[in-house]
């Protein structure tokens, strides 16, 4: 089985300027108390913020799959593509 994305890899964007954040993370010796507990938030968690929305807007679960394969069952036409034999084999390897 394939897991298609509804998300276009245009719109994915990978975080950036890591330098900027650990000189970000050092406080200053001679902040105050009030400036030192200032948060402040890089372009990255405006990232991370944008996948976590996009992510919660898609379904659980995708209907038109389970449709097709339930129509392909009842039609006797699913074909069942995964080896069994080399799944099972891989996990007892893995013991």
């Amino acid at each position: 089985m394939k897991v298609r994305s509804n998300i276009p890899t245009s719109q994915i964007q990978a975080p950036t300027d890591l330098g900027s954040r650990q000189a970000a993370a050092k406080p200053q010796a001679d902040a105050t108390p009030a400036a030192a507990a200032k948060v402040s938030l890089s372009a990255d968690a405006g990232y991370i913020s944008s996948l976590q929305a996009g992510a919660t807007k898609m379904p659980n679960i995708r209907q038109d799959v389970v449709n097709e394969v339930r129509e392909a069952l009842n039609d006797g036409t699913f074909e069942q593509t995964v080896d069994m034999d080399a799944v099972v084999d891989g996990l007892m390897a893995d013991l």
